[in-house]
């Protein structure tokens, strides 16, 4: 409504009557409301101004005094409306010294005086304006009764106090339908003015809106885009850890519905797939720290089957950085922790046995070495293979190896390492065994590969020398197999067929 950026003078105008400060444009309504209480102060201060002096130019200087102190009171009040902004009191009270001017005036010339009466239309045009709806409806009763009471004691012929010459009463309708036509122009201009740049206002402000929600629409775009290639899914929680958003298809990775896993916390969800569940410590700490954290195994299982994420979290904080919740994101590696594991599958075990390999015995046989007790290490090489090899060819030979993989596997516990060295060498670490033990291991060896020999006809000489070695004392590992090695070898020198232990 008010044109308050149409020009420099007029924008520090209004700037300096309607405080930024006090009076926020981005307010519309209040600021409206108490720019139109300003229109309402001036434009009523400049009639009973106007008719003030007329009226003392004209020898009614009695009349004049109360317009007077109406219109003076009125600009008086708008000094500290610019402070506090209370636009309801100061209009109300700005009211009450305008329509108090015009009834006073009324009320002296006992109702003779028509301009006191043809100004209260314009009063209450402006009061709709500034003010509220129930005080506005207030304000133009007053005015109607006003009005009535005006006629009813020109009806009457009431004495007036004041006496006016005829002929100036006669033409106060012309100079106040004049003087009020040039006032009434001047408000219509301005509201027409106001409506034109509101207008122009709202066009700038949709369009910036639709320029916005098309840099919004893209920046969705664009974050789906980025979260479809980064991530297989994302989370967010509350400061209390429950879930209260999961992005599509999140849900289905731990097979569980949106419903189900909204409103609660990751231990709730773990315990939902598998009640014997439980959190790891160490994944859940960073949370309950309210700390960012990264590449957190996970193993879920799901409706794909089981798999293996890597979750990544953050803490966020609202604007007077009080912890609010997490956001996070997961990643589905589970093809990739498949590959790895087939790589160090491929690296740790033999090829054609599927036994560990060397380089996994060594790391096993060093990593035991530190425990205590350290436990016992058999060393085991088969009796008469090369007799097969050479009579029966190289295939033979190595389903003969696979069979003997699979007897030693049926020898030991589900704890034992077995490893093929090499040719037709073998090991057993038996971690924390004792000698009695592993002489049972060593015992079942050599009565699985008789019964080998007893049932396959080409396999009849086949047995094995074993060489048991106790790692209590060993430091090494090289010391470790040399020890076990050279049992072995006794063995193979008493007649084959049987085991040694260390050191006999």
């Amino acid at each position: 409504m008010v044109p308050s950026q149409t020009g420099p003078l007029r924008q520090r105008i209004w700037a300096w009557l309607l405080p930024p400060e006090q009076f926020p444009r981005s307010n519309g309504i209040a600021f409206q409301k108490a720019a139109a209480m300003v229109l309402l102060a001036i434009g009523g201060a400049v009639i009973v101004s106007a008719f003030a002096l007329v009226e003392f130019l004209f020898g009614a200087r009695m009349l004049s005094l109360p317009a007077a102190i109406a219109a003076g009171g009125t600009i008086v009040l708008l000094i500290p409306f610019r402070h506090n902004a209370r636009s309801r009191l100061y209009g109300n009270a700005i009211c009450l010294l305008l329509y108090g001017g015009v009834i006073a005036i009324e009320l002296l010339t006992g109702g003779q005086h028509p301009s006191a009466v043809i100004v209260l239309p314009t009063l209450v045009f402006l009061t709709v304006l500034a003010l509220d709806r129930g005080d506005a409806l207030a304000w133009s009763l007053l005015a109607i009764v006003s009005a009535l009471g005006s006629f009813v004691m020109l009806r009457l012929h009431m004495h007036a106090p004041v006496e006016t010459a005829p002929w100036w009463v006669q033409a106060a309708p012309y100079r106040a339908s004049v003087g009020l036509s040039v006032f009434n122009a001047l408000i219509a201009l301005v509201l027409v003015g106001g409506f034109r740049l509101q207008q122009a206002q709202m066009s700038a402000m949709r369009k910036l809106e639709r320029q916005r929600r098309s840099e919004l629409d893209a920046e969705r775009a664009r974050f789906a885009d980025f979260a479809a290639i980064a991530a297989d899914g994302f989370w967010e929680t509350d400061a209390d850890h429950r879930l209260t958003f999961v992005s599509a298809g999140f849900s289905e990775m731990f097979g569980l519905t949106d419903e189900q896993m909204l409103g609660r916390t990751p231990l709730e969800i773990a315990q939902a797939q598998d009640r014997r569940r439980t959190i790891n410590p160490a994944n859940a700490a960073p949370m309950l720290r309210h700390e960012a954290f990264a590449n957190q195994r996970l193993i879920v299982r799901g409706k794909r089957g089981n798999l293996v994420l890597n979750n990544s979290g953050r803490p966020v904080h609202d604007a007077n950085g009080e912890f609010i919740g997490f956001r996070g994101a997961v990643v589905d590696v589970s093809e990739t922790h498949r590959l790895t594991e087939e790589l160090r599958r491929l690296a740790e075990s033999d090829p054609l046995t599927g036994l560990a390999n060397r380089r996994c015995l060594r790391e096993a046989l060093r990593a035991q070495l530190l425990q205590e007790p350290p436990g016992w290490l058999l060393f085991i090489d088969l009796d008469n293979f090369k007799e097969v090899n050479d009579a029966h060819g190289h295939e033979t030979g190595d389903r003969l190896l696979v069979e003997v993989a699979r007897i030693l596997r049926e020898s030991v516990r589900g704890d034992d390492l077995v490893a093929r060295m090499g040719g037709d060498e073998f090991a057993v670490l038996l971690p924390g065994g004792s000698q009695v033990g592993a002489e049972i291991v060593a015992a079942r060896i050599l009565k699985g590969l008789g019964r080998l020999a007893a049932t396959e006809a080409i396999y009849r000489n086949i047995s094995a020398s074993i060489g048991l070695s106790s790692l209590t004392g060993i430091t090494d590992v090289d010391s470790g197999l040399s020890a076990a090695d050279d049992a072995c070898y006794l063995a193979k020198r008493s007649g084959r067929g049987r085991y040694m232990l260390a050191g006999d």
